[in-house]
């Protein structure tokens, strides 16, 4: 009782203790706000209310957005204000619902807010200010919401002081820098978004302890590496972490299943896929998780094994969109509360009825939202589809559905949205389409077919979107019919509508979209239709019918934005009023009349498009076209308008076309049209304009591709600046009255000069319309279309309309009916690549210019009714190509110059010339009759007496030659006995090696012929076996020593190495245990060596080209590893021959030698490793036979020995080797033969057989033995010859007996005949097939039929079959099968055809260097798996479909065609997450900078070179960088701007190319790895320093010329040991080269031309033996020429001092540079003599192929997807300015070919050395300038290959040699001002050059000069000339028969004399001791 009487005490005392303090602490309560009344207005504290007006106040508009905020009124009523209601304290500010327009700075007035517990300010703009500091004092803050407000900054720290938050949202703002840790101090946080900032590296652990969290947002918020922090958020309900990637956590998914609340999860983007261990073990099931998002994340079927326990009956929502599944399991269907469904952008290649049944396991079923867009599904949408009653939503277009779509999809009873697109659905509608309840349908681009009628459309009340388009189907629906419906959007275009107009369109009330072109409507519009127009209607198109009748006023018919098409109609009547607002009108090709004075209504500015083009409209043009400056194509062409054009037109700044032709326009055109600087193509022909053509045509407007000013009235002189137009293809300016000369600057329209096509100028972009208004106001919509120019052109005589591509391909200039003066300039003919030139009906005189004819392209030439002279220029025979010439009414003379072309024109042609003979025109020309040369004997009408004479001479000639040969060759036998004695010992010897050799090669033809089967087996001394008990005593004692001695063998064995990587880093002495050393492996109970794996691949050593690991040769310390079994040593640079000891080690089981620099022969003793299993001694450098000895390990079950230099047979013992699972002997290197395959039979365990290149021409039947191997997999046997093979096989075998997956017979030069034997090798069981470089041309249809062939590779054959019937002889089940198509430069032919779309599997497509022609099909971009796509290199034309934007393409190459990119969201949609690799190189993507490459993220390889963009590159495409790119190239375009630093912008070994653009400003800073930089043909400026910043020593390649770059070249070149190209060239470098330079051990390039360097050169660079180009011209170096260069840079094929000061002689020791081909020493102070040893320099001599001027340099880079190795290789084009027929040329790709020798503009004396005629392959000589003396070679006419000859300027003497008349290709020929003297030779060559190049030799005579030679008149009464029958003189004849006659009499002489002494042993001893005799005597 007591103990309960306390207890109540206790309470009692407790609940009055409590009450008193209640009433204590109200009434202070109490008083504390009487007291404060004083201080409040209504319940407002006073100096809170200041600090929301002074807050207020940093707000721009404050008045206007805070009004509520007034300094009278209770700021707790105030707007967004709230206060607690019984203190007045402000405790909670929000701005979240204030405009959006309110922004301004955040005061520091809400600290005196000293009760504030909840502040909202998101959603404001604060100018990208950090977060305010004072944030942090707030600490009674539980809710912070600053997101979408652009603060910038780092996450302050202090948020971690804000320790009462439970909400905290920094979510959409610019926040940067790292999560604080300090954020897991807020322990109560319930809510936290740091989502979509632009934060970086990892999310902390720290986040751990916010325990208490409910919402988790971290999207786009760094990377996560762990996720055990997450097991502690026992409370999380909603996690997103979308687009954070998951670079480490492994078991993330068991993180996850520890969250028993998690309802939403959201993982997209996350890199899942790279995720090695995403669980440990299946967890329970039992998850919460409702909503579930893991797309985007590179997903493939296997995640479906750890998505499985992140799914139960409570999930409803599923997103798996963007990955590559390939189905779904059959679990999916037991999730019986799943009500969405999104699997879109997949891979499935899975039938649809498939996905169905897998969906349909619960009963219900509950699915209401069904998406698999664009997921490669196929098969019909069946009647299961009526099981899916819930099913709201189905999207199924763009798959690969076919079949019909079953009426049950039309009953689903709560179906609202079916899209279907894209497919290849057919069959009729049925009528059960009008009983469904769907809101919206597209159906559109299938095959559908059939009527539509009224019942199909009965009970579609609900229907809103109607999109039935491109497909057959026929709409009968009665005139007064009424629909159910109010659709919104309608598209049946290309659906049969007509021929009525369709009535019931006019009672939909609610269109915003109407598109029925092309519907074979022939009817009137009802007026109804434009009077009751849809109030919202947005887009109408009616074009391409023939409707007919008046349009009404349509100004307040339409939406903002809009766009109207009525175009190829049949309209008529005014135009109609139009809305203000419109963005694109086309009333083209109707017959609309009256002026177009409403464009001055359309005030708004946004019109794109205005096309009235071919209607009959009259009047002026408004002078109100300042309206349109967003207006890029104006066409009035083909009306009646007339006046003069506005000057307001100069406010149409975006203009790209403007076409005005065929109108009554007169008057000067406007100055203010120069403001149209983007106009490309302007149309003013037919109209009567006048005055001047404008200059400022050519200055202004740049752009102009296309410019036609024909039928004028245009007068004066063609301005100048015309020739500033570098884009000009296209000038017309015919029929004007222009007057003056032609241009001679015409030469500057590079796009006439240079070679390439221009068809993207002739496509202009505009958006018809925008298909939606945000919520800002701002316009929206991705849609394009595109216009195409088209002009009319006189080709060929008459008027022809081009437009299109042919618009694209054409060049060219009518300048034609004007009154133009003067001469052709000769600048005219470099426009090489025009194809049009008309000049006709002017006034145009002197000769036409003599190299007209390399306008080689030139398909129409009109020089007609003009005043040329002189004769028809020889070189129009060359112009091959030119269809349509006109040179009539001329004063043209002289005979036609014979060529197919010329004489295949009318001789109307030619009319008109007096003085033109020769065919075609009948007149002959002087001396056609009489010019006959006497042919002996051989034909009628010769005159006998001319016959006689002719063969008197010749054989008097004869005779001559004959004594005078005969003597010769006798005459130096005789008088000079030692060289008689020296020339038989000579010719004794060379008889007597042929003999020799002729001997071994029988002997050894004998040996293998008579060679037979023999087998050498080697036995092996048995082992005495050692006592068990010896063993274990041995290892007790003696085990401590023996490991030591491995520890000192190991280390012996590293010392013996070099080891540049720091492979053996970790062996190291003092390490007591070595088998912690890298690489070494011990047994675990022993602690012996057992394993040393070694190959520098395992080292983590970076693969960069042939750096290779461990160097040196192996130590026989390995012997001392008594108990090693595994040795690797592969993938080093190890060298010498494989040391015997090796052959000790019989322990060994495994021994790898793969890829080192081993040499000689492979060792017999191999045979004695009996315990070998594993044997790889591949690409190494053996040589030899292959030992027989290797058929003794017959333990083997690898064995390679491929890629070495083996020759021989191979050996039968191998048919030991019955344990052999591969077998690899080939390579392109190996010479082996195979003569009997019957040994491989036996190696019946066989599965790889590899034996590229081992000739099997002898194996008959070996097809036999390689259907015997019944386990073989794999076979290649490429370069095999197996097209010499008589009988592969000796009966076909059952080709289902071949287990073959891999086949390789590439390179067998196989003709499709072998498709007979190929087929017993070919089963179901074929995967991959090689047919490659072969001459194959088409395959069979039994192809088609390899159910399981997944790659084909025919590249290299020589098809010439079309494209389309190849795919069709696939088109049997490989069709499905296919992943691999190679079938690049086979010559095939037609499009890229639909037929692609049957092979649904393809992954990679491989078609480049063919001749594809045509567009690509879209079904190319539908194939639902392919990931590579190159079809480079062919002749593909038309606009890349945005459908790209569809497909999963990693690889893209549309290189080298006539393909267009058209840039919309549509074609980047999913490119931008999967691409990794883009060359788009010469397709049209400017001329603005392609954008929306920055979105994607993923590539490593970026080609957009030669795109015509002109235009900067934005800052962000810099900054927001793919961190993989490893290849950039931007070359040949017009980008203009700077560069900003790309130090860390780069991926390992890049290659940067930024050359031919305008770039400007300071080198930027670069990655240290990079591989390749070049910046040449830029405007950079500064020095070069930042190259000591690259000390990583992997640049290969660096070209900076043709810049502004100065200062010096920087002495730090010794980190360059790999570099290759090294080119400064046209810089202002100056000062001495650097010693460094000599560590550029590697450099095959160098080329420093046109700098100021000076000095002498450092003696450093002859450490450089690898140069083979070196070109240092055009400089200030000073010295003699180095004696070094011929002595040490042996390898040179390029030498180039030219322009320097250097001085002395030519050293003789270049006499030993046997590769040179280009030697210039010219414009020098050189003396002395030109070196008699020149003809050493054998690449002079020998003609040989030389390709030495390309230069290649590779790199390696792994690929993120495929984690595979992916080698890129460029290459790099010499190029020098070399002087070439007396002007400077610069040689690039030719170089190679080119062979001279440039001394001139020295001070050379003496002679020519007759050694110089031995050089006979040289094509250019050029000596002048210099002080030689003598007389030319008489030998000189031996180097008949010589192109350009120039010896002038010097002080030569006597006669030119008469051999010089046999140099028959001489072009070019300079010997003026010598000494010279005699008759020129005679020969069509010499006879050919001006005069001039012979004047200052005074005693010269004979043609061309006119001084005749004194024999010319002696000649004429000598007894022996003769004369023709006109009386005339036959001098030439008689001595041609004379000297041809003696020709062959000298050789005969000769002949006799010297063969009869040379075949006759005995008769020659005999005759020459008798002479030796006779000589004694007298």
């Amino acid at each position: 009782m007591n103990k309960t009487f306390l207890h109540s005490m206790l309470f009692k005392f407790v609940v009055m203790s409590i009450i008193s303090t209640w009433l204590q602490t109200e009434i202070v309560t109490s008083l504390g706000h009487q007291f404060a009344a004083d201080r409040v207005i209504g319940t407002c504290i006073e100096n809170e209310r200041y600090a929301l007006l002074e807050f207020k106040a940093g707000f721009l508009d404050s008045d206007v957005h805070l009004s509520t905020w007034r300094a009278q009124d209770d700021c707790c009523k105030w707007r967004g204000v709230e206060c607690n209601n019984q203190t007045g304290h402000v405790t909670k500010l929000d701005l979240r619902y204030f405009d959006a327009s309110l922004r301004g700075e955040i005061s520091p007035s809400l600290l005196n807010l000293s009760y504030l517990s909840h502040l909202d300010l998101g959603h404001r703009d604060y100018g990208r200010q950090p977060i305010p500091n004072f944030i942090g004092s707030l600490t009674k803050l539980r809710y912070l919401d600053l997101s979408y407000s652009t603060f910038d900054g780092n996450i302050p720290k202090f948020i971690g002081s804000l320790t009462e938050l439970r909400y905290l949202n920094l979510s959409y703002n610019s926040l940067k820098g790292t999560i604080p840790k300090v954020i897991g101090s807020l322990t109560k946080l319930r809510y936290l978004d740091l989502s979509r900032n632009f934060v970086h590296g990892t999310v902390p652990y720290e986040l751990g302890n916010l325990t208490n969290l409910r919402y988790l947002n971290l999207a786009n918020a760094g990377s996560v590496k762990n996720l055990d922090w997450l097991s502690n958020l026992a409370l999380l309900q909603r996690l997103d972490m979308r687009e954070t990637p998951f670079t480490e956590p492994n078991h993330w998914v068991d993180m996850i299943l520890r969250l028993p609340k998690l309802s939403y999860l959201l993982l997209s983007n996350c890199n899942l896929s790279q995720v090695t261990l995403p669980y440990s073990s299946f967890v329970n099931s039992s998850v919460s998780i409702a909503n579930l998002d893991v797309s985007d994340n590179n997903l493939t079927s296997s995640a479906y094994q750890w998505l499985l326990p992140l799914t139960s009956n409570r999930l409803l929502h599923l997103d798996l969109s963007g990955n590559r599944l390939d189905g779904i399991p059959k679990y999916f269907g037991n999730l019986c509360s799943l009500t969405s469904l999104v699997m879109k952008v997949n891979r499935m290649v899975a039938s649809f009825p498939g996905l169905l049944t897998n969906l349909s396991g619960c009963t219900p079923i509950t699915l209401e939202e069904l998406d698999v867009y664009y997921s490669r599904f196929t098969g019909p949408v069946p009647s299961r589809i009526q099981d899916f009653v819930s099913l709201k939503s189905l999207v199924l277009a763009n798959n690969q559905l076919n079949g019909t779509i079953s009426s049950k999809v039309w009953e689903l009873p709560k179906l609202e949205y079916l899209s279907a697109s894209s497919n290849y659905l057919r069959g009729v509608i049925p009528e059960e389409f009008g009983k469904s309840k769907l809101r919206y349908i597209d159906l559109s681009k299938n095959a559908l077919e059939g009527v539509l009628s009224e019942v199909h459309m009965l009970d579609l009340s609900n229907l809103e979107h109607l999109d039935l388009s491109l497909n057959s189907l026929s709409f009968q629906l009665s005139t007064h019919w009424i629909p159910p419906f109010q659709l919104d959007h309608i598209d049946l275009s290309s659906c049969k509508l007509g021929p009525h107009f369709p009535n019931w369109i006019q009672t939909q009330k609610n269109l915003s979209y109407l598109n029925i072109a092309n519907s074979s409507i022939s009817d009137t519009v009802p007026m109804g239709f434009w009077d009751g127009w849809p109030s919202q209607l947005r887009y109408l198109n009616l074009s391409f019918n023939n409707i007919s009748g008046e349009v009404g006023d349509l100004s307040s018919k339409l939406v903002r934005y809009s766009a109207i098409d009525l175009s190829s109609n049949n309209f008529y009547g005014l135009i109609p009023k139009v809305p203000s607002d419109l963005v694109s009108l086309n009333l083209s090709r109707n017959k609309f009349y009256g002026g177009i004075s409403f464009l001055c209504q359309i005030v708004d500015g946004i019109l794109s498009f205005l096309d009235l083009s071919r209607n009959s409209l009259n009047g002026q043009i408004p002078d109100c076209l300042s309206h349109f400056k967003e207006l890029i194509i104006l066409n009035l062409a083909h009306n009646n308008l007339s006046g003069t054009i506005p000057t307001s037109v100069g406010s149409l700044v975006q203009l790209e076309v403007l076409y005005l032709c065929n109108n009554n326009f007169s008057g000067e055109l406007p100055l203010l049209l120069k403001n149209c600087t983007k106009l490309n193509f302007l149309c003013l022909r037919g109209n009567r304009f006048s005055g001047h053509v404008p200059t400022w045509i050519g200055e202004n407007l740049s752009e102009l591709y296309g410019l036609s000013l024909r039928s004028n009235n245009f007068f004066g002189p063609i301005p100048s600046q015309i020739c500033q137009l570098a884009n000009l293809q296209i000038l017309d300016l015919s029929k004007n009255k222009l007057n003056g000369t032609i241009p001679s600057c015409l030469n500057n329209l590079t796009a006439m000069v240079e070679e390439g096509l221009s068809l993207e100028q002739t496509l202009h972009y505009y958006s018809p319309a925008y298909t939606s208004v945000g919520p800002d106001g701002r316009l929206g919509g991705d849609d394009y279309s595109n216009y195409v120019d088209y002009v009319m052109i006189e080709w060929q005589g008459n008027e022809r309309e081009f437009k299109s591509i042919n618009l694209g391909l054409l060049k060219s200039i009518d300048l034609s009916s004007n009154n133009l003066v003067g001469k052709i300039p000769d600048e005219l003919t470099d426009l090489y690549e025009i194809l049009a030139l008309n000049l006709s009906g002017n006034s145009l005189r002197g000769e036409i210019p003599q190299k007209i004819g390399e306008l080689k392209s030139l398909l129409v030439l009109d020089l007609s009714r003009n005043n040329f002279s002189g004769r028809i220029p020889l070189s129009m025979s060359a112009m091959s190509s030119i269809s349509y010439l006109d040179v009539s009414n001329n004063k043209l003379s002289g005979r036609i110059p014979s060529s197919t072309q010329l004489q295949s024109f009318d001789a109307s042609r030619y009319a008109e010339n007096a003085g033109l003979c020769g065919p075609p025109v009948t007149r002959n020309c002087p001396g056609d009759e009489t010019h006959e040369f006497p042919n002996v004997g051989f034909e009628d009408g010769v005159d006998e007496e001319d016959m006689d004479e002719s063969s008197r001479w010749f054989y008097i000639g004869g005779s001559a030659g004959f004594v005078i040969g005969f003597w010769i060759a006798c005459g130096a036998l005789l008088l000079n006995r030692r060289g008689r004695h020296a020339f038989f010992r000579m010719h004794a010897h060379t008889m007597d090696w042929i003999y020799l050799r002729m001997l071994l090669i029988r002997a050894n033809l004998r040996i293998i012929i008579s060679q037979k089967s023999r087998s050498t087996m080697i036995t092996n001394t048995s082992l005495h076996t050692i006592h068990f008990v010896f063993v274990i005593f041995s290892l007790v004692i003696y085990a401590n020593g023996a490991i030591n001695k491995e520890k000192q063998a190991l280390l012996d064995f590293k010392a013996s190495l070099e080891d540049p990587f720091g492979q053996l880093s970790t062996w190291r002495p003092e390490d007591d245990d070595c088998c912690k050393w890298s690489g070494v492996t011990c047994n675990n109970q022993t602690g012996h060596v057992t394993k040393l794996q070694m190959t520098y691949a395992s080292f983590g050593v970076p693969l960069t080209g042939s750096l290779g690991g461990l160097r040196g040769q192996i130590s026989n310390s390995l012997l001392n590893l008594s108990y090693l079994n595994h040795l690797d040593l592969s993938f080093n640079v190890i060298n010498g021959t494989i040391p015997n000891f090796i052959g000790s080690m019989t322990q060994l089981r495994y021994l790898d030698l793969e890829d080192n620099d081993f040499h000689g022969t492979i060792p017999n003793f191999i045979g004695s490793m009996t315990q070998l299993t594993y044997l790889n001694l591949g690409y190494n450098s053996f040589n030899g036979t292959i030992p027989e000895s290797i058929g003794s390990l017959t333990k083997l079950n690898y064995l390679d020995l491929s890629n070495n230099r083996l020759h021989g047979t191979i050996p039968l013992e191998f048919g030991n080797l019955t344990n052999l699972r591969n077998l690899s002997l080939g390579t392109s290197h190996v010479r082996c033969t195979v003569e009997n395959l019957d040994w491989l039979s036996n190696l019946s365990h066989l599965q790889h057989l590899d034996m590229e290149g081992i000739s099997l021409a002898k194996a008959n039947h070996w097809i036999d033995f390689i259907l015997s191997l019944r386990k073989l997999s794999y076979v290649s046997l490429w370069g095999c010859d197996l097209s010499r093979v008589m009988y592969p096989y000796s009966s076909f075998v059952n080709s289902s007996s071949s287990s073959i997956g891999n086949l390789i017979l590439g390179s067998n030069n196989l003709s499709s005949s072998m498709y007979r034997w190929l087929f017993p090798l070919t089963s179901n069981r074929l995967l991959s097939l090689d047919l490659s470089y072969n001459k194959l041309d088409g395959i069979p249809k039994y192809l088609g039929n390899l159910c399981n062939l997944t790659s084909l590779a025919l590249h290299g054959n020589s098809a010439v079959v079309k494209f389309p019937d190849f795919l069709n002889n696939l088109s049997g089940c490989t069709s499905v099968t296919l992943r691999e198509l190679d079938a690049s430069g086979s010559q095939f032919t037609g499009s890229l055809s639909d037929e692609i779309q049957k092979f649904l599997s393809l992954q990679s497509l491989t078609l480049p260097d063919n001749h594809l022609t045509g567009t690509m099909s879209e079904k190319v971009w539908e194939l639902p798996n392919l990931q590579t796509l190159d079809v480079s290199s062919n002749s593909l034309r038309g606009v890349v479909s945005e459908n790209i934007g569809k497909s999963k393409l990693q690889k893209i190459d549309l290189s080298n065609n006539s393909l267009k990119v058209i840039h919309s969201k549509a074609h980047v949609l999913n490119l931008s997450y999967v691409v990794e690799y883009i060359d788009l190189s010469a397709c049209k993507l400017g001329p603005l900078f392609p954008k929306w490459i920055q979105t994607h993220k993923n590539l490593s390889h970026l080609d957009i070179a030669n795109n015509r963009i002109s235009d900067t590159i934005p800052e962000e495409f810099w900054n927001i960088w793919p961190s993989q790119l490893t290849y950039l190239n931007l070359s040949s375009n017009n980008i203009s701007g700077k560069v900003p630093d790309l130090l860390s912008n780069f991926h390992l070994y890049a290659v940067i190319d930024l050359s031919s653009n305008n770039l400007h400003g300071p080198i930027p800073n670069v990655p240290s790895t990079l591989v390749s930089l070049n910046l040449s043909k830029n405007k950079f400026y500064g020095g070069i320093s930042f190259l000591c910043q690259i000390v990583d020593g992997f640049l290969e390649f660096l070209d900076l010329s043709h810049n502004f770059i100065t200062g010096q070249l920087p002495d730090c070149l010794w980190h360059f040991k790999e570099l290759k190209v090294l080119n400064l060239g046209y810089n202002n470098l100056y000062g001495r080269l650097p010693a460094s330079i000599g560590y550029l051990a590697q450099l095959e390039v160098l080329n420093l031309y046109n700098n100021s360097f000076s000095g002498e050169l450092p003696l450093t660079l002859n450490n450089c033996k690898e140069l083979n180009f070196l070109n240092l011209g055009a400089n200030k170096f000073f010295g003699n020429v180095p004696v070094w260069i011929g002595e040490n840079l042996t390898g040179l094929y390029a030498l180039s001092l030219r322009s320097n000061n250097f001085i002395g002689p030519i050293p003789l020791q270049l006499c030993h540079l046997m590769n040179l081909q280009i030697l210039d020493l010219s414009m020098n102070n050189l003396n002395g003599t030109i070196p008699s040893c020149i003809n050493n320099i054998n690449a002079m001599v020998e003609r040989r192929l030389h390709v030495k001027n390309i230069h290649h340099y590779t790199v390696a880079y792994k690929s993120k997807s495929s984690f595979t190795s992916t080698e890129f290789t460029g290459t790099y084009v010499d190029n020098a300015m070399v002087e070439w027929e007396g002007n400077e040329i610069e040689f690039t790709s030719n170089l190679g070919l080119l062979i001279s020798i440039d001394l001139s503009s020295n001070n050379l004396t003496g002679q020519i050395p007759n050694e110089l005629t031995d050089l006979h392959d040289l094509l250019a000589v050029n000596l002048s300038r210099n002080a030689l003396l003598g007389e030319i070679p008489l030998k000189i006419g031996e180097m008949k290959t010589l192109l350009s000859l120039d010896l002038s300027r010097n002080k030569f003497s006597g006669r030119i040699p008469s051999s010089m008349s046999q140099m028959a290709l001489l072009n070019y020929l300079d010997m003026s001002h010598n000494n010279l003297s005699g008759r020129i030779p005679s020969s069509t060559q010499l006879q050919s050059f001006e005069p001039s190049r012979y004047t200052g030799n005074t005693e010269l005579c004979g043609p061309p000069i006119t001084k005749n030679c004194p024999e010319d008149e002696v000649l004429e009464v000598l007894p022996f000339v003769g004369e023709s029958e006109s009386g005339e003189e036959g001098t030439d004849e008689l001595q041609i028969w004379f000297y041809i006659g003696g020709g062959i009499g000298f050789a005969t002489g000769f002949w006799i004399a010297c063969g009869a002494l040379l075949l006759n042993h005995h008769g020659r001893h005999a005759f020459f001791h008798f002479v030796d005799r006779k000589i004694r005597f007298t």
